[in-house]
């Protein structure tokens, strides 16, 4: 078969194209079919999104898409996060990282919103894999949700930084009725995300507008934004506390879908990214993760070389073979 000359240039154009991509790191598209994968780990981590040994850690990337489903519908300026997770003596540790160029802690501005993410399991009872938008009835789901502002300390830490120099007395007030429901009545009707001073929330599902708090809070996280990029960590043991939660173990599999709100957007409630279930496998195996493995990058990187001099060689031999046959 003989080659055209428009052939050539566009299969060298194409092994250039391709090696280069391998050789810089940048990912080609990929489908949603994706797995995250837990590694055990020896030593316990930190919940600190700047834990040293997740840079170790592989990470997989999880496209997120407005959501489009149910009132209030949008989102859509986040296009996916980063996941990586580890185990350590059963305890499931998840981190989420993803762009956003403004830092949105809002306080006591009721038109501003908070930058904030959520990861959702299928409940233990749950008999089918789930809706990915809130489950549905007899597939609850648990989501774990961190919020920027409830990690802030909201409304109180707002007020000490706008005020530095107010008082606020207290001391005639028995501590129990500081906290009964007449003080805050957000609590005292069940509002699910009236709760301010953890910075993560558990909360269960059955489908939309059934989101309740659960009866254990045991998910904790912490998270930081620096240069354009937010990092949460969510840590829970792999047995709740109580209620319909997610249950994990060791060697097996569950599901997985993520929710990313953009204060700067106006995110809250419906309207935000979310992504479809992917996989989570916690690994059985203790895996001692390597920063970098360089029999594999030399490999890649010879390999990428030997491709990008085979392409120019192509569009090399085309330009020739092009030149001598106009003068023909």
């Amino acid at each position: 078969m003989k080659w055209s000359k428009p052939a050539v240039l566009l299969v060298g154009a194409l092994v250039i194209a391709g090696a280069l991509a391998g050789l810089t790191g940048v990912r080609t598209a990929t489908s949603q079919a994706v797995t995250l994968k837990a590694v055990a780990v020896a030593d316990k981590p930190e919940l600190n999104p700047d834990w040293a040994t997740w840079v170790k850690i592989p990470s997989v990337d999880v496209q997120l898409t407005n959501q489009a489903v149910t009132y209030p519908k949008g989102g859509g300026t986040v296009p996916a996060v980063s996941l990586k997770a580890v185990h350590h003596e059963n305890t499931l540790y998840i981190r989420a990282s993803w762009k956003d160029q403004t830092e949105n802690v809002p306080s006591i501005d009721m038109a501003a919103f908070t930058d904030a993410v959520a990861l959702e399991f299928p409940g233990k009872s749950a008999v089918s894999v789930p809706s990915f938008c809130m489950g549905q009835p007899g597939s609850g789901v648990n989501i774990w949700q961190w919020k920027a502002d409830a990690q802030a300390g909201a409304g109180s830490a707002a007020l000490a930084k706008l005020y530095p120099n107010g008082y606020a007395d207290s001391s005639g007030f028995p501590e129990e009725l500081t906290k009964a429901a007449l003080y805050q009545p957000a609590f005292g009707l069940g509002n699910p995300v009236a709760r301010t001073d953890a910075a993560v929330q558990t909360l269960v599902a059955q489908a939309f507008g059934t989101l309740s708090a659960a009866a254990a809070q045991d998910a904790t996280g912490a998270g930081m934004w620096r240069n354009g990029e937010w990092s949460v960590v969510f840590t829970r043991p792999f047995s709740a506390a109580d209620g319909d939660q997610a249950e994990f173990a060791a060697g097996k599999n569950t599901n997985l879908a993520v929710a990313v709100w953009d204060g700067a957007n106006g995110d809250r409630a419906g309207q935000k990214n979310v992504s479809q279930f992917v996989t989570l496998q916690l690994s059985g195996e203790l895996v001692k993760a390597k920063s970098e493995d360089w029999g594999a990058l030399w490999f890649g990187a010879i390999l990428g070389g030997v491709l990008v001099v085979l392409g120019l060689a192509a569009l090399g031999w085309a330009g020739v073979a092009g030149t001598a046959k106009e003068r023909a």
